[in-house]
């Protein structure tokens, strides 16, 4: 489309051309920005000779794109597309690789600017320049990102940029923009060989905002982690975004286009989209654009994706889940299976639900691929019954569940900048504090303060987990295997260890004065950050994996880690093509008391059987999960 100059008040005119992606006859930039609310009251502006109505978003960003004296070449989704046709959308969607891949830049429109805005783009100007003549190289390795932000210097360097904005707040306006949280932009930022982030008539290229925030963080100019463990959510958004860029722009870190699709989609779940099927749909360019055969019609091994608008979003997701299961030939894609209000079978991922749950354990805590292999690295060779409401696998039961802690508990901030709040640690300690009633044999295992910083042996009944001492099953089930040297967990025990020793003065604290910690929990508080204010909880970062899970006892006397929707009398099985563990629950069906079914409830890790250990095909059996 050609906008057409103008001045601010002046009304938003365009003309609609048609243009050929094989060719450059004709440079255009394309943009990307938020649709925002469908309910805003819609503004009119004028197309070619009639008129089309666009949310203020839009409308925003294009009188701060327009120039004053020449035109300006753009693609807009909302005005290039056109909107109430299934069709048409479904035909170009597909394009998006090629329209952002081909554009001569991407726009970010942010938003308006505010107040502030302009003293943030100084300071990242500033921080830019000044990263430039410090070798900061190590935040671009792909080892260190995401997890590099509990991983940087604890002794950063002080610099004259340093003191001119230690805790300057105004960082937040940019970190905290919507087109961080919505779907379609990762896409449209990853493709683009020319990125521009733009805030009012403010603006930093993508590669500068890179420098200028990596360099701040290494500086610490914002507190980013929080009493040693707590991450600050302002910095999460562009970490992720930073994280996906590394690995699909690395050759060595691509996988295959069902891996990768797998792995795009659990990076993207937490995004936001209006409509539900752009969930899968927003990802696929980034698929194409690093799997060229992908999504082909005769690609044999690539999943075959339709786009659709037409379709009902139960049929997309199902058939999802299905594709990457079956081209994959691994049950990876189960471990990301929320709570849904679809009425979805339960091994059908609901990737519209933004629910936090716990990671899929196809990767450890610091987001590496896991290694080891439950079933043997057999594959999964799984069926589907005609309508695909039920998923057929092959494997055995275990043992069941007959004890669970709480769910461990995920401590959160509150886009906070590095004040010291009280309150959030009150709340915290609170939410952590042991409870009189527990049930749990072993609640010294309970996510609690007082159960994870407890005597790791108090009241462990000694777990028989297979070729391991029952000493050292607590720490690994706590980690869920993940190891600073994969092939060497001794150095994660010593981190282990050391994080276990430096809550002594807590521990010791709760333990002897338990009602004083409740009446008066900012005693706790001070006793910990006495204890934790010179160096980060070096452990936590370890333990990502484990939130949103729990603590289970089973019938055999292992301890493991259990989906956090699991029950007592839940059932563990393994299963061909499962790197872990599953969980599953047997339901009556239809009320009845004879016919029985399998409802999927999620991953489990099992400290000794995570490798193979007791796998053993001839026992395996047909499963129907409904």
């Amino acid at each position: 489309m050609e906008l057409q100059p103008g001045h601010p008040k002046s009304p938003i005119i365009c003309q609609l051309r048609e243009h050929t992606l094989s060719t450059n006859d004709n440079p255009y930039e394309a943009l990307s920005y938020v649709w925002g609310d469908e309910h805003q009251t819609r503004i009119t502006i004028q197309v070619n000779d009639g008129s089309l109505e666009i949310g203020p978003s839009l409308h925003c960003a294009l009188r701060f794109l327009r120039h004053p004296e020449q035109k300006r070449f753009l693609w807009v989704d909302a005005i290039c597309i056109d909107q109430s046709s299934f069709r048409e959308r479904s035909i170009q969607v597909p394009l998006m690789c090629e329209i952002y891949r081909n554009a001569t830049a991407t726009i970010c429109f942010l938003g308006p600017e505010i107040s502030t805005t302009q003293t943030m783009f100084t300071m990242l100007e500033k921080l830019a320049e000044e990263s430039k003549t410090i070798n900061e190289g190590r935040l671009n390795s792909a080892e260190t990102l995401p997890a590099f932000v509990s991983d940087l210097p604890r002794h950063p360097v002080r610099t004259k940029v340093f003191e001119e904005y230690f805790a300057d707040g105004t960082i937040v306006d940019i970190a905290t923009r919507t087109w961080w949280h919505r779907a379609w932009t990762v896409q449209e930022l990853m493709l683009s060989s020319n990125a521009t982030l733009m805030i009012g008539k403010y603006t930093i290229t993508w590669d500068d905002l890179c420098a200028a925030v990596d360099h701040g963080l290494n500086m610490q100019i914002w507190e980013h982690v929080f009493l040693g463990f707590i991450v600050n959510p302002v910095v999460v958004p562009y970490i992720s975004m930073r994280a996906l860029m590394n690995r699909y722009r690395l050759p060595d870190q691509l996988d295959t286009s069902a891996v990768d699709l797998t792995r795009l989609l659990i990076h993207c779940r937490h995004r936001e989209s209006q409509d539900p099927r752009d969930k899968i749909y927003a990802v696929l360019g980034i698929l194409r654009n690093s799997h060229s055969e992908a999504l082909k019609a005769d690609a044999l091994d690539a999943p075959k994706v339709e786009v659709g608008y037409g379709k009902d979003v139960r049929e997309v997701y199902r058939s999802m889940s299905r594709e990457l299961i079956l081209k994959a030939n691994n049950l990876d894609v189960l471990g990301i299976c929320p709570k849904s209000k679809l009425d979805l079978p339960s091994w059908v991922s609901d990737w519209s639900a933004t629910d936090r749950i716990g990671s899929p354990l196809m990767q450890d805590s610091l987001e590496r691929t896991r290694t080891t292999h439950a079933t043997k690295h057999t594959k999964a060779n799984a069926l589907f019954s005609s309508d695909t409401s039920r998923l057929i696998i092959h494997g055995f039961k275990v043992t069941t569940i007959t004890a669970l802690s709480d769910i461990l508990p995920v401590p959160v901030m509150h886009n906070t900048l590095g004040s010291k709040d009280s309150a959030l640690l009150e709340k915290f300690i609170k939410s952590l504090m042991p409870k009189d009633d527990s049930s749990i044999p072993y609640a010294a295992l309970a996510p609690d303060f007082e159960s994870t910083i407890a005597n790791k042996d108090s009241r462990l009944h000694e777990p028989t987990n297979p070729g391991i001492e029952h000493s050292e099953v607590y720490w690994h089930t706590l980690c869920s295997g993940t190891y600073k040297d994969p092939n060497s967990p001794e150095d994660t025990k010593l981190i282990y260890e050391h994080w276990y020793n430096l809550l002594h003065p807590l521990r010791k604290f709760v333990t002897r004065y338990n009602w004083l910690s409740r009446a008066f929990p900012s005693l706790a508080i001070a006793v910990y950050m006495r204890a934790t204010w010179a160096t980060y909880g070096d452990f936590w970062p370890y333990m990502v994996a484990s939130q949103y899970r729990r603590l289970g006892k089973l019938g055999n006397g292992w301890l493991g880690m259990m989906p956090g929707d699991a029950k007592v009398g839940d059932i563990v099985i393994l299963a061909r093509g499962g790197r872990v563990p599953l969980v599953v629950r047997e339901e009556a069906l239809n009320g009845g008391d004879v016919q029985k079914r399998m409802r999927f409830i999620g991953e489990a890790y099992l400290h000794g059987i995570m490798d193979g250990e007791i796998w053993d095909e001839e026992k395996a059996r047909e499963i129907e999960i409904w």
